[in-house]
């Protein structure tokens, strides 16, 4: 039981789990002699500054200071500490997007998140799991959200330099729906200060403050405020999915993928999964775990002696644990002991914030929280950066000590009211989000997760989603993006720049869908024509959208005059490999200005695009052929193979395998990625030329629309039908 506790403490936060460490900065409390530290600077500092972001220069403002909370009766009660990034030199900076991001916890500042993640400095971390050398710097963030929205990032009171103004009276402000009112009343004042009502209003957080920003969205609702979108980055929404104890069996449920994603990385799972895709294993764990082990525990001491043999076995075989183990633990492997055993023979341990990393175990096949090496890694350059940017670029000086993580607010209060409590009860919030969302449609929410993360699961993050009340038609505003890193994906480059990618979609509004297994943004050309060809394309659900089957329709459709095509890209870039899409469509019978298209596409002009085509159209003219395999650029004749295609039912299968030195076309009847025999094949093309692009961060696009933007020749609208999309990889 003790081994669960403390679980239950370090799934709470971050900080709660460093905060045992004897670190100045992770302090019991923010109160210190008040008449031997007073030396808070009177006013905020403002500074400016410059910087270079996606070739484009960017001047902006940074305001360091405090702003007050005050009670009813109007007396100030506390003063939060907060640095805001305000673009400058652009017009209209009182309608520009504003984003007030906050760290996790609870008792976790936003230092996280302002120079590990959003901020327009960040410190260089290598990989983000090994610990860099000293001396620790800030540099210009290229992964900044600066050039899309202004960013306030915000201390809760009791982090930071934030502080209540009674010695004594911290505990009042620690519960939730304390935190929670502090909170609101700050944007509310930040709003009304500096002139920012008319902005698009985000709110951010990570991990615990997931739990925060449901229940803040409803709270600012509640006070006529209403946000544009939440971003939640590894969020809780609902301690219970997430915390293994006796007599609570989801978590095991929830764990299982994300154990597999570890043993998978450590090639400790069984053998015939070692060379498996990553995407695919976890899908297959999730449905294994979803159906056979959640019914097996379901049973308990009642199921049979050959299933719970057959249920150990399967266990072992995706967790690399032996069967032993597994069946010491009655099936249920709590969370501590998977990061403790699986490299035991090896005494190491790994990370309970990302599952790639692992450090020296002193205790055999145990887990110690204070030696986790995300945390031991990542904290102290934080920490130290961060002090010295507060001081040197922001001028901001003080002999208070920055309270990074503060342990007493996850340690001396409940989930609730910040009363001590006897015994610790959880928060849940998922229920005021689903609330939120049904008074607002227009509210979005951005969800990122990562694939490593054993504190804040995939699974249990997508199941308390899946158990909101909310109409089907509302869950097309919440994006739902993995990435292959931990609980801070930022800290990991390749993942910090993928998450910067998608939420530039998020802020401009762009629509994701769920198509295959994998996530796709829809298209939208905001009522202006836009290639190719100079179309209009609409993200309307008359447009784009899922069947019950799971089927992707798109569809061109006349409103208004206009002429409106469509298309989705992928979230992810995929690479070499084979790409296989089902179509449930006769493209003999599009029309002669129609043209569907299967097709990868890069947005810088490197490899032409990286565009790899399976084109259906005739271009305009009723005798042309009306398909194509091409690897741009198809001006040369080389690249282009064009032929008929002529279905004998509505079924049939394209794909292009992309490898090092050659793509291969196939276009086959029915569904089905390989020919029984050459009668299934309507058409094949080896390409081995020179124009074979290498792999960057193109998207995979599926799209229907006019040719030179011309009024399809029958005048009519467009359906297609595609059935599913698969990626295989080399």
């Amino acid at each position: 039981m003790k081994k669960a506790v403390l679980m239950e403490l370090a799934v709470l936060g971050l900080g709660i789990m460093i905060g045992s460490l004897s670190l100045s900065p992770l302090a019991r409390t923010n109160q210190t002699d008040s008449e031997a530290m007073e030396t808070y600077a009177r006013t905020s500092s403002v500074t400016q500054h410059k910087m270079t972001l996606d070739d484009e220069p960017l001047s902006y403002k940074a305001t360091t200071g405090f702003l007050p909370y005050y009670n009813k009766k109007g007396k100030k009660r506390t003063r939060i500490f907060y640095t805001a990034y305000t673009r400058e030199r652009i017009p209209r900076t009182s309608t520009r997007p504003l984003t007030i991001v906050c760290g996790g916890g609870p008792g976790v500042s936003s230092i996280y998140l302002h120079i590990g993640g959003f901020g327009p400095k960040v410190v260089p971390l290598g990989n983000g799991i090994d610990l860099p050398r000293p001396p620790y710097r800030v540099v210009d963030n290229k992964n900044t959200l600066l050039g899309m929205t202004d960013l306030v990032f915000v201390d809760p009171v009791g982090t930071g330099f934030s502080e209540v103004i009674e010695e004594g009276k911290e505990e009042l402000f620690w519960g939730l729906e304390e935190d929670v009112d502090s909170m609101a009343e700050f944007i509310r004042i930040y709003l009304a200060r500096n002139g920012r009502w008319k902005s698009p209003l985000f709110i951010a957080g990570g991990s615990h403050g997931g739990i925060r920003a449901a229940r803040l969205c409803a709270r600012l609702q509640d006070m006529g405020i209403h946000l544009a979108g939440i971003i939640l980055i590894s969020p809780a929404l609902r301690y219970t999915s997430l915390i293994d104890v006796p007599g609570n069996d989801i978590p095991y449920i929830h764990n299982l993928s994300a154990m597999a994603a570890a043993a998978w990385y450590h090639q400790k799972i069984d053998a015939r999964y070692r060379k498996v895709n990553l995407d695919g294993l976890v899908e297959e764990v999730r449905s294994w775990a979803e159906h056979e082990y959640a019914m097996a525990l379901w049973q308990g001491n009642a199921l049979p002696e050959a299933k719970y043999t057959e249920v150990a076995r399967q266990l072992a075989a995706y967790t690399g644990l032996s069967e032993e183990v597994i069946r010491a633990h009655n099936l249920r492997v709590p969370m501590y002991r998977f990061l403790g055993t699986l490299l035991q023979k090896e005494r190491r341990s790994i990370s309970f914030y990302d599952s790639r990393a692992t450090a020296h175990s002193i205790d055999f096949g145990e887990y110690s929280f204070m030696d986790d090496p995300i945390a031991v890694n990542t904290f102290g350059p934080l920490y130290t950066a961060f002090n010295n940017y507060l001081e040197e670029n922001l001028q901001f000086s003080t002999d208070r000590k920055y309270i990074a993580i503060n342990r007493d607010i996850g340690d001396g209060s409940d989930g609730a009211s910040g009363i001590p409590a006897g015994g610790r009860r959880y928060p849940e919030t998922f229920a005021s989000l689903a609330s939120a969302l049904r008074k607002a449609n227009f509210l979005r929410v951005f969800v990122a997760i990562g694939l490593f993360d054993m504190a804040c699961v995939h699974d249990a993050t997508v199941y308390e989603i899946h158990q909101m009340d909310l109409p089907r038609k509302i869950l097309d505003n919440i994006t739902i993006t993995t990435y292959p890193a931990g609980h801070m994906m930022y800290l990991d480059p390749s993942s910090h720049q993928k998450l910067k990618e998608n939420l530039l979609w998020f802020y401009q509004g762009i629509r994701t869908t769920r198509f295959s297994n994998y996530n796709w943004w829809v298209k939208t050309s905001r009522q202006r024509r836009t290639g190719p060809e100079s179309n209009y394309f609409s993200d309307s659900n008359e447009n784009v959208w899922i069947d019950s089957e799971g089927r992707l329709h798109l569809k061109i459709t006349r409103r208004n005059g206009k002429w409106y095509g469509a298309e989705v890209f992928s979230e992810k870039s995929f690479g070499y490999g084979k790409y296989i899409f089902y179509l449930t469509s006769r493209v003999e019978e599009l029309d002669q200005n129609v043209v569907l298209g299967f097709f990868t596409w890069d947005n810088p002009p490197d490899y032409n695009h990286r565009e790899i085509d399976i084109e259906f159209s005739r271009w305009g003219k009723q005798k042309e052929k009306n398909t194509q395999f091409v690897v741009q650029p198809w001006t040369q004749p080389a690249n282009i193979h064009r032929f008929d295609t002529q279905l004998k039912e509505s079924y049939s299968t394209h794909s292009f395998d992309w490898r090092r030195e050659s793509i291969f076309f196939q276009s086959l009847y029915g569904h089905r990625r390989t020919p029984p025999n050459e009668g299934y094949i309507i058409e094949s093309w080896n390409y081995a030329g020179r124009s074979i692009p290498r792999p960057g961060n193109e998207k995979t696009r599926i799209n229907l629309w006019l040719s030179k933007g011309n009024p399809p020749s029958d005048n009519m609208e467009t359906e297609v039908v595609i059935e599913k999309f698969e990626f295989i990889p080399p």
